[in-house]
């Protein structure tokens, strides 16, 4: 039964001819297993196992001109899924894929489209002031923010020494901008770093002037405002730019849409520290929070 204090809703699960992609337009393969008993006409649901591992084609994603696709789906949070089960597993939402990362850390997209199924899945979170008594015990996924990243540990001293990873509420070039250096661990949806978010206004000189040049030319201020976070890991700087609309709100209250851009620069500070190379994607939302739970794995 699901819990009396967690709020519900009846949405359509993904079924077998639905078209899922990455945020690259790399199609995933949907093959109905589990889900195949269960049809809406004759077209099989999808439940988790189904699409756990799918094989992922065509995405043209590269790095440094390197091809770079994402190959699979790799991470299904349980808020993309329904409550009730069926041949013990639960079926995915719709309208929540895009919670679903695939394994180069971006979302998944669909269209949603009605068919003869709805399921009971829980509702989003509101983050607005809430009744006292209420549950503190719910979780908001819509916070959720969920990279990958492969760090080498190429000296044996070091193996069993955690990385630091310094953790900026907006460009790496603000210097005014508030850092945190964090220990690095495996973190999850139960255990995530609490970042606060910082906004990106015309006056912060600290922003990479070509980017904000970029950024002013194809998404107007006048219809997105631009908040940053970027990650100093290693040799890298990894700089996410999210692109929050300020009048109309998309339909999907959930995840982070990468719009694919992806660009590469080098950034070298005052004092004597080495030059590293900055890797900065963009991201639409829905919404943005002042705080952003950061999943990395």
């Amino acid at each position: 039964m699901p819990d009396e204090n967690v709020s519900t809703l009846m949405l359509h699960p993904v079924v077998e001819n639905d078209i899922l992609m990455c945020a690259h337009g790399g199609i995933v393969q949907l093959k109905s297993i589990k889900g195949k008993p269960f049809k809406s006409g004759d077209i099989s649901l999808i439940l988790e196992s189904d699409l756990q591992n799918a094989v992922i084609t065509g995405c043209p994603n590269s790095v440094l001109g390197v091809p770079a696709p994402c190959t699979m789906v790799v991470n299904i949070p349980p808020a993309a899924l329904s409550i009730k089960k069926l041949n013990n597993e639960r079926a995915v939402i719709q309208d929540y894929v895009s919670m679903i990362l695939t394994d180069k850390g971006v979302p998944l997209q669909c269209s949603p489209k009605p068919n003869k199924w709805k399921l009971a899945c829980s509702a989003p979170v509101s983050t607005s002031s809430s009744a006292a008594g209420s549950n503190t015990d719910i979780k908001d996924y819509n916070h959720i923010f969920h990279i990958r990243y492969c760090l080498s540990k190429i000296n044996n001293d070091i193996i069993n020494t955690a990385y630091e990873i310094k953790v900026y509420n907006s460009s790496v070039e603000n210097t005014n901008a508030k850092s945190s250096l964090y220990n690095f661990r495996e973190t999850d949806f139960e255990n995530p770093y609490k970042i606060d978010m910082g906004k990106v206004k015309e006056s912060d000189n600290g922003i990479y002037g070509e980017l904000l040049d970029y950024l002013k030319s194809t998404y107007s201020e006048d219809v997105y405002s631009y908040k940053a976070l970027s990650l100093d890991i290693g040799a890298n700087i990894f700089e996410y730019i999210f692109l929050v609309p300020k009048k109309k709100k998309y339909e999907s209250n959930f995840g982070y849409l990468s719009t694919g851009e992806r660009f590469l620069r080098v950034y070298k500070n005052d004092d004597n520290t080495p030059q590293k190379t900055v890797v900065t994607e963009l991201y639409k939302v829905s919404k943005m929070y002042e705080e952003v739970n950061l999943v990395i794995s």
